[in-house]
């Protein structure tokens, strides 16, 4: 991580996982919100602008999409990683297309969701106005699957 702490939002439904994850992170050094909608989100979002969004991509309501793409409109350099239990090649494209800086699917290594946050974080971001961000992010679906899930 870098040497000042990233303010980082983590969006999902599912309480328990966010509040692992977002624990795990705080003693990493993050600054870490929750919200456990997308509508939540979209208010916080509102209200302060994250370095890092962290989202999963099936949320009732306004989804993981949704959240980014206005994530992503009102602060073009964050950082933003799409996490799902669903997701699929053409979920990942797309994400990645739409401005994610990378896609991973539940289950995660903990480790893996810090080895992209700190490569992420190391590069400035990743935005749909950063376009060294889609092939990187391309090559990295490629290289790893798409996914980094637990062993």
């Amino acid at each position: 991580m870098t040497d000042s702490p990233k303010h980082l939002l983590i969006v999902d439904d599912e309480t328990a996982l966010r509040e692992a994850i977002a624990g795990r992170l705080a003693d990493h050094g993050f600054l870490v919100e929750q919200a456990a909608s997308g509508e939540q989100a979209l208010e916080q979002l509102s209200a302060f602008a994250f370095d890092i969004l962290l989202t999963d991509l099936r949320l009732p309501g306004v989804d993981g999409r949704q959240v980014m793409d206005a994530a992503i409109e009102r602060y073009p350099d964050i950082i933003a990683i799409v996490i799902t239990g669903f997701g699929t090649v053409k979920d990942a494209v797309n994400a990645i297309k739409q401005g994610a800086a990378d896609f991973i699917t539940k289950p995660f290594q903990f480790d893996a969701l810090l080895h992209v946050l700190a490569r992420r974080s190391s590069s400035g971001g990743c935005g749909p106005r950063t376009p060294t961000c889609a092939r990187s992010s391309k090559t990295a679906i490629a290289s790893t699957g798409w996914s980094a899930r637990a062993g």
